[in-house]
């Protein structure tokens, strides 16, 4: 037993149980911290120089109050100490402690979920270099597969070399030096069109969702309807620009005068990815449209409420 153990201990690396024990440490700690900072109320602090204090602390789970009132004087009463958010207590202060949830309606919601499908679909078929595949059963095949920036070859060589002096293997970045002699076929206009409009409403699709982040997790805007309307227009610019690029490579990516092997060539899944986010990107574009016009009548019915509320003159 002795032996044995001893030869195990010389077969492992003092590197890698080096290594081991920095990260069980680094993922305790970030446990401990988790937790400590998951069940504290000091997330949101007040400065205790103020003359007048109405809030203390508040966590994520947990508001603590001096003298608080209802913001719209609707209950005649104060809040003091520390409770659970969905405590009964702060019950009449929900919608203010969570000024988010009343804003939430279904349109919003299935829209997000749209937003955050087309964005994972588009990303993934931009950095992947799968748009354009060749058939795995066909034996001695030149070309591999394409992506928008990357391109793989088995043996490919440049069909004016009538010499045969260079042959190309490999996956490479489409703009590496290794391809300057054969760049001019790797990227014809069709495909630099494809890039350029693809990459451009890529763009958009990030500016959408930068928007749709500081809308709903770093502030709450006055102006929600024209704050909609902008991200419908975004998402629709992404949709044009991403769609016409998708129908450009659909149509001219399995051309007999591009990649070799033409007839064994197919649009692989990088491709299906990209139909697919553009799909979501019109759906996103419409049901943020149509949270504008929720969010616009439910201006006007308020506005009619108050209205009707307002006392009128009446001569005697």
């Amino acid at each position: 037993m002795t032996d044995f153990m001893r030869k195990f201990v010389l077969k492992v690396d003092v590197t890698s149980v080096r290594a081991v024990t920095y990260a069980a440490i680094f993922t305790f700690l970030t446990a401990i911290f988790t937790i400590i900072a998951f069940s504290t109320p000091n997330w949101l602090v007040a400065d205790n120089r103020q003359p007048i204090k109405r809030f203390e602390k508040l966590g994520l789970w947990e508001a603590c109050f001096y003298t608080f009132r209802d913001v719209n004087y609707l209950y005649d009463r104060e809040f003091r100490g520390c409770k659970w958010l969905f405590d009964e207590d702060y019950a009449f202060l929900l919608d203010f402690l969570e000024p988010q949830r009343i804003r939430m309606s279904d349109a919003r919601v299935v829209a997000l979920v749209v937003t955050a499908i087309c964005s994972i679909s588009t990303f993934i078929a931009f950095v992947t270099p799968n748009w354009l595949a060749s058939d795995r059963r066909l034996y001695g095949a030149n070309f591999v597969k394409l992506g928008l920036w990357e391109t793989c070859f088995r043996s490919y060589h440049n069909p004016y070399d009538y010499d045969l002096t260079k042959y190309y293997s490999g996956c490479r970045w489409i703009f590496a030096d290794e391809y300057y002699n054969i760049r001019h076929l790797l990227m014809p206009s069709f495909f630099i069109a494809t890039q350029v409009l693809y990459t451009i409403g890529f763009i958009f699709l990030l500016v959408a969702c930068i928007g749709v982040l500081a809308i709903q997790l770093c502030f709450v805007i006055e102006r929600e309807i024209f704050a909609m309307k902008v991200l419908s227009i975004t998402m629709f610019l992404a949709a044009l620009f991403t769609t016409i690029a998708v129908i450009i490579f659909g149509i001219r990516g399995d051309d007999r005068d591009w990649m070799p092997d033409h007839d064994h060539n197919f649009l692989s899944w990088s491709y299906g990815l990209a139909v697919v986010g553009v799909f979501f990107e019109w759906m996103s574009a419409i049901l943020f449209w149509a949270e504008s016009r929720i969010l616009y009548k439910k201006e006007l019915k308020r506005e009619q409420q108050m209205f009707n509320l307002e006392p009128t003159n009446i001569k005697a």
